[in-house]
């Protein structure tokens, strides 16, 4: 099976769960992150390394990204944060790709956040020059970038630092059990303050209790996502709730 049939494939039983992020300072919810789901595998890793091997893992980049965007309407105004991997970034065909999806959908522009995904199969892809640049071209193009799991990987303070993304998202490592651990609390104090010096947002990813949380907000992290505040959701599920 080719690739374009695979991604064909892929894309009749894929869908997203939205999970919100909040405003820990304001109390109320920033926006959404879309994560992708596909109906027949239910670790996502298995299923992204599964489009990894068969050569249509930018194809589903994109048909992610679309479907996405249609949720907007219901998200008013609320950022949506959709994953993307490095690869598609450099591949040759995404800046057209997303020239398009902002000429016709002009509005969505400062509201969609593209969230680059730390995932080791493509740690090399990060010392890539390209990607830095074609970073910046996404920049100026008006859509805003995260870091996910920032604090996994071995260069992420790095990354920071060269490719100045909008926001970073601190990975769950650093919210398990944050109101106990002081080493934790002083990196995360840390970031916080370094990331408001350059005018970058802090996410604290994988927050599930209400102590951690409370510890987060001491700490002056400004936005949190986690089961603590409100698990993913179907965007049908999300409606009824009226949010």
């Amino acid at each position: 099976m080719d690739k374009t049939a695979v991604a064909g494939t892929l894309e009749d039983h894929i869908h997203h769960h939205y999970q919100s992020l909040w405003d820990l300072r304001e109390w109320g919810i920033y926006g959404y992150e879309a994560l992708l789901r596909h109906e027949y595998f239910e670790n996502p890793e298995h299923f992204f390394s599964y489009a990894r091997k068969n050569n249509c893992l930018s194809t589903l980049d994109t048909i992610s990204i679309l479907q996405a965007i249609e949720s907007l309407p219901f998200l008013r105004d609320k950022k949506l944060f959709v994953n993307v991997f490095p690869s598609t970034v450099i591949n040759h065909d995404f800046l057209t790709f997303i020239e398009s999806v902002k000429k016709g959908n002009p509005n969505i522009v400062r509201q969609v956040v593209f969230e680059l995904n730390e995932s080791y199969a493509e740690e090399e892809i990060w010392h890539i020059p390209q990607l830095k640049n074609m970073v910046e071209r996404i920049k100026n193009q008006g859509f805003l970038i995260a870091m996910d799991d920032v604090g996994k990987g071995a260069a992420s303070l790095q990354k920071i630092i060269e490719f100045k993304p909008d926001y970073i998202k601190l990975d769950r490592y650093f919210s398990t059990e944050l109101s106990k651990n002081l080493e934790k609390q002083a990196m995360v104090s840390f970031l916080v303050n370094y990331c408001k010096s350059f005018g970058i947002e802090v996410v604290l990813e994988g927050i599930e209790t209400p102590v951690d949380l409370a510890m987060a907000k001491v700490l002056k992290v400004r936005f949190g996502q986690g089961y603590v505040l409100e698990r993913p959701m179907p965007l049908e599920a999300m409606k009824q709730s009226g949010q």
